[in-house]
């Protein structure tokens, strides 16, 4: 198993995104993508998502533990994909108070339920197609880009 792929610069990158995709599929090989707002890197290793809300991740979480979560920065159009096998924590198992604490602070009013573990033995860039095409384009760039296309601005001191 490859060891420490979640490095510090990668782990700000994924902590700063607001929103991740969970790929899974049942033991038919049927894939389902769900959004998830609560995450966070626990380790070199393992990222960590609250269950809030997700029978068919449960499900197939259940059936098929190889998992794929994706984040994605939309205004500098780049991010990371990881790969590797999940495990439900249930209230019932020893160390779900010490990996659901920090998801629980984030979740507020909303209960988590169970914790997915992802413990990452693929990491791989995700890359808009003008990061190779335009190498010379810098983050300001994209982001101009990206406020333009979705009609926002920054935050004041943001």
């Amino acid at each position: 198993m490859t060891v420490g792929l979640l490095t510090p610069e990668v782990a700000a990158e994924i902590d700063s995104a607001v929103l991740c995709w969970m790929a899974t599929s049942d033991d038919a090989g049927r894939p389902s993508v769900s959004p998830k707002e609560m995450f966070l890197v626990y380790d070199a290793e393992r990222l960590l998502i609250a269950e809030i809300a997700s029978p068919r991740s449960m499900r197939n979480v259940r059936q098929n533990a190889q998992v794929c979560v994706s984040v994605l920065d939309i205004f500098l159009q780049r991010g990371h994909k990881m790969e590797g096998t999940c495990r439900i924590v249930s209230p019932e198992d020893a160390d779900f108070e010490e990996l659901s604490a920090p998801l629980q602070e984030m979740a507020g009013s909303f209960e988590v339920r169970h914790v997915f573990e992802l413990t990452v033995t693929r990491l791989t860039p995700i890359l808009a197609p003008s990061y190779v095409k335009h190498p010379e384009r810098t983050e300001a760039y994209f982001r101009e880009n990206a406020y333009q296309a979705y009609g926002v601005r920054p935050v004041d001191g943001q």
